[in-house]
């Protein structure tokens, strides 16, 4: 179930990857509000996911920042990030379940928890992003 659940995280930022990937290409600013929001957003995202690595002991990859770029570049940023450390979370997951070593209950639930909340985080980056497109759409299409 953590596995699916880390899986699931994985895959959402992965979408919210591809709709920075098409804004980027688009060229299209967000509002500062909205810049805020997805920052807020992706950073606990990226929080969240260090709390569940550390308690069960993975050992994902260091976050890079970029040398140059504008927000899109920074969220991305942030989203591969996201991404390895549920790639570390599912890999040491897999070992745990592979060994006969006991997990805590009381840590199971906090993880559990934990992700739950990455999820939630993540799929409100998606639609966020989502309505920004459409935005975007909405205002190409617009004939005066």
């Amino acid at each position: 179930s953590l596995t699916q659940q880390a899986k699931s995280a994985q895959d959402g930022l992965g979408v919210v990857e591809d709709q920075l990937h098409t804004l980027k290409g688009a060229k299209v600013q967000m509002k500062r509000s909205q810049s805020n929001l997805l920052k807020n957003k992706l950073t606990n995202v990226r929080e969240t996911g260090a709390n569940v690595a550390e308690k069960i002991g993975a050992n994902p990859k260091a976050m890079t920042h970029p040398k140059e770029g504008g927000a899109l570049e920074k969220f991305l940023t942030y989203v591969g990030d996201g991404q390895n450390q549920f790639i570390a979370i599912q890999d040491k997951l897999k070992e745990l379940s592979a060994s006969d070593k006991p997990i805590n209950p009381a840590d199971m639930l906090l993880v559990q928890t934990k992700m739950g909340i990455a999820q939630q985080e993540i799929e409100y980056s998606s639609t966020l992003l989502g309505k920004v497109m459409t935005s975007m759409t909405t205002i190409m299409n617009i004939q005066l």
